[in-house]
């Protein structure tokens, strides 16, 4: 009875307080963004940033998101509940997202965690212009930890860069429809810095490495897409170099290569030697 009574207040004021002196803060209420297709046939801007300001002692942040079809209705934007799963997993195991779950979408998205400078960057590249460049995301630098590509829901986790402001920028690969983004985001800020840092750092080495695998395996195959060969065998190989898993590789190339249709002999080739 003692846990319900305090889980209550803890929703009702977006945080809780645990026995680590961590907080779970909701940084904003869930929000729908309208994302325009490639095309723009129906007006709006095929990217859209939002603006993240981290509390002080933020030791690690995230987001979760997922899309539908831009068709008027019902979105999916109540049912996230980050907040209140993270706080559900918050005793067990502060690092952990296999616990967290996101509802289903059904369109593909692209995210970006990055700084003003190239938020700016990387909305000058809004409209038309969009769908005609090789390069869609051309000399962006953004957080390995933040990229979700070509996905339909996912949840991310930032500990590389938490304090300043930052923006979650989204893009919208489709050339022909609009989508809705629902997206939420939280901190975890901790009331005792050095403590608690010390204790994140040492439980999270497992969660960064991963991150850092899938930032890299994402790489490699937006190279392969782009049909630049010679950088995505580059990525490919700091990938495996870092104890990355080559079936795990083969198969999201697959499904890469048969989602935008790609017929390239060279792609073909580097899959029959893996």
């Amino acid at each position: 009875m003692k846990k319900f009574v305090i889980g209550i207040f803890v929703l009702s004021f977006n945080w809780v307080w645990s026995q680590e002196n961590i907080q779970i803060q909701k940084l904003s209420e869930p929000q729908t963004f309208y994302i325009a297709s490639r095309t723009n046939l129906n007006g709006g801007k095929s990217r859209v940033c939002k603006y993240i300001a981290l509390p002080e002692n933020t030791v690690k942040w995230g987001f979760s998101i997922s899309t539908n079809k831009a068709k008027g209705g019902q979105t999916v934007t109540n049912n996230l509940n980050l907040l209140s799963q993270t706080i559900g997993n918050l005793d067990s195991n502060i690092t952990s997202t296999k616990e967290i779950s996101v509802p289903q979408g059904d369109s593909f998205i692209q995210t970006f965690i990055v700084d003003k400078k190239n938020r700016d960057l990387f909305l000058s590249q809004n409209s038309i212009s969009d769908w005609k460049i090789k390069d869609p995301v051309k000399s962006l630098h953004y957080l390995g930890e933040g990229l979700l590509d070509q996905v339909k829901q996912g949840i991310a986790f930032i500990t590389e860069e938490t304090t300043g402001s930052w923006y979650l920028c989204m893009r919208n690969p489709d050339r022909l429809y609009g989508i809705n983004a629902n997206v939420e985001t939280i901190a975890y800020v901790s009331s005792n810095q050095d403590t608690i840092v010390n204790k994140i750092e040492a439980q999270s080495v497992l969660s960064k490495e991963v991150d850092e695998l899938t930032a890299l395996q994402n790489e490699s195959i937006n190279y392969w897409i782009k049909k630049d060969h010679k950088k995505a065998k580059k990525v490919y190989k700091e990938y495996r170099s870092k104890g990355g898993n080559n079936q795990t590789y083969k198969t999201v190339l697959e499904k890469a290569i048969q989602t935008h249709q790609i017929d390239d002999k060279k792609i073909k080739r580097f899959l029959k030697k893996l």
